[in-house]
């Protein structure tokens, strides 16, 4: 991913979206990746809350 993507990955986390929606808008990405990502911005929002990773299998 070059840092333009990483930047609108964490833009969009920092709204709100949840992984699913993440990995659904960013297709082209890893889901590693954007886990990475989303859980770092989720840190920085919340540190002393847990970040939440759900992800639909089915």
């Amino acid at each position: 991913m070059s840092e333009r993507d990483v930047r609108a990955v964490e833009n969009m986390a920092r709204t709100g979206m949840c992984f699913d929606d993440l990995c659904d808008a960013f297709v082209q990405f890893p889901y590693e990746d954007i886990e990475i990502i989303y859980m770092r911005m989720r840190k920085e929002i919340s540190p002393w809350a847990q970040a939440e990773l759900k992800r639909n299998c089915s």
